[in-house]
């Protein structure tokens, strides 16, 4: 949702909700519906379960792009929606060292991968000791999982904000 549809009726946000679940098949479904703010736009979530009351399971294969994809796209003209392929994400470009990531102030995601690409092309490092002293600095730790966590057994790294 843009913030010109965050002021939308909770009445219209049940609407569009219970609308796209009905195209995606799981209108008869329990589901939850929750409106937040936690990634620098207001948006929904919408949890549910695909084990129907009889027991068998509603296939999923494919959803999003098969089934979920041309719901949105339907629902954005019906209800005149900004169409979610028309909006340019925000770029969080860190200027210097007090560009901190802040959780819920920004795509997290964007701003993780900005810090990132800022961090790689102008710091030298040679240790994750040594990565994620640079890192904090932006509020981020690089973390190479435990046990046998995928992370950890794929030799990967997880980042996230710190607060």
């Amino acid at each position: 949702m843009t913030p010109s549809e965050a002021s939308l009726p909770k009445e219209k946000l049940l609407e569009v909700a219970g609308n796209y679940m009905d195209k995606i098949g799981f209108g008869n479904q329990p589901y939850l519906i929750y409106q937040h703010h936690d990634a620098g736009h207001p948006h929904l979530h919408i949890t549910t379960t695909n084990v129907m009351e009889n027991g068998k399971r509603i296939a999923m294969h494919n959803i999003g792009k098969d089934i979920s994809e041309p719901a949105r796209k339907e629902i954005e003209e019906v209800f005149n929606l900004v169409k979610a392929e028309n909006q340019k994400k925000k770029e969080y470009k860190p200027e210097a060292v007090s560009a901190r990531v802040q959780y819920g102030k920004t795509e997290t995601k964007k701003a993780i991968d900005n810090v990132l690409n800022f961090v790689v092309n102008n710091y030298k490092y040679t240790s994750l000791p040594e990565l994620n002293a640079v890192l904090k600095l932006y509020n981020i730790e690089a973390d190479k999982g435990t046990g046998n966590s995928r992370v950890a057994k794929h030799n990967g790294l997880l980042y996230h904000a710190l607060d």
